[in-house]
């Protein structure tokens, strides 16, 4: 059973900036203001121009708000919280302090937190396109995906044209099941942005597990692998593809690219040294098939594989260690698997 995400890791706008002014006008001036400066990626030039704001105005929450802004984008988690929470002793209902402290939770991973500032930005400005997207993203990663449908929806109504938002509606409604929309909503995504290699790969693992139409699943990996060669998810997938359909060698490719990319993800490992196994290239499947199970020694189905591959090579008794191991490991929702291990032990050991 090879790794295959069904839904690929979502993206998640931490925090979001207007887009650069430059280029866009006859301006061809340095940044001075902060406003520019953050516009341009010039974080800590930002930060010392909020100071100064700051120091000019100290009761300013929105300046607060702003230098939080640019000190997260920074990695400075603790000067942000700092900053918001100054922000909100000035101004206790301050919605933009509020959304940025919830995203800034989220990036925490304390989603209780995170949802209550949210929620609370949106009791204060119901149109805060910033809390309307990471509660949709937050509803997604705890499987309600109609709430996240909601909230994405209205997301949109304010950022018609944001093709993050439109791809997390896809997958909220993928993950609804709802296939015809999510396709729908992955076309729509890449209209907005046709660089968007996630949505060329999700919208792919569509035509490929759900609508049966290789050829478009195939065009759809290999656009997001030309738009980002190093989309490791992509050439696992694309690698599956192609061991599905028995090539055997384009499989390997994809997955040692992969591995070369990623040489401490096991999903590398484990794909190709189950296509090897298929081919009978034991010893290439051993080798692996032992890193896999090295790098993540909990997952079952690595050691039923490396199992298979030491009793083809007759090496009787590192197959029964395995055999044991992946019954142990198993979930009760591979008792298939677990039965024919089983069938394979007993065979094994002759009995």
């Amino acid at each position: 059973m090879k790794l295959l995400r069904a839904i690929a890791p979502v993206l998640l706008t931490v925090l979001v900036v207007a887009a650069p002014i430059y280029g866009q006008d006859k301006s061809t001036a340095p940044p001075v203001t902060a406003r520019e400066l953050m516009e341009s990626g010039d974080f800590e030039r930002a930060i010392q121009k909020y100071t100064e704001i700051i120091t000019q105005h100290p009761d300013s929450a929105g300046a607060y708000c702003r230098r939080a802004t640019a000190s997260s984008l920074l990695g400075d988690v603790d000067g942000a919280m700092a900053d918001y929470e100054r922000a909100l002793s000035i101004t206790p209902n301050h919605a933009e302090a509020y959304a940025g402290r919830g995203t800034l939770w989220l990036v925490l991973g304390k989603a209780r937190e995170a949802r209550r500032d949210l929620k609370r930005a949106l009791e204060i400005d119901p149109v805060n396109r910033d809390a309307l997207y990471n509660l949709g993203y937050l509803s997604f990663m705890a499987g309600s995906y109609r709430e996240a449908v909601s909230y994405l929806d209205r997301t949109l109504q304010i950022t018609p044209s944001d093709a993050q938002s439109q791809y997390m509606q896809a997958a909220s409604f993928y993950g609804l099941n709802d296939i015809e929309r999510a396709l729908a909503a992955y076309s729509r995504t890449l209209e907005l942005d046709s660089t968007f290699a996630h949505a060329y790969r999700e919208r792919g693992m569509i035509y490929f597990q759900d609508t049966d139409e290789p050829e478009k699943a195939l065009a759809d990996f290999s656009k997001a692998l030309e738009i980002d060669p190093e989309f490791v998810v992509a050439y696992i997938t694309r690698g599956n593809f192609y061991s599905g359909r028995e090539e055997h060698a384009l499989a390997i490719a994809d997955y040692a690219e992969a591995v070369r990319l990623a040489p401490d993800d096991p999903a590398g490992y484990h794909n190709r040294g189950t296509e090897y196994l298929a081919m009978g290239k034991l010893n290439e499947a051993v080798t692996d098939l032992e890193k896999t199970v090295t790098l993540a020694p909990g997952y079952p189905n690595a050691h039923y594989s490396l199992a298979q591959a030491y009793a083809g090579l007759g090496r009787t008794e590192e197959a029964i260690i395995a055999y044991h191991t992946f019954i142990d490991l198993a979930p009760p929702e591979l008792i298939s698997l677990i039965q024919q291990a089983r069938r394979e032990l007993k065979a094994l050991k002759g009995m």
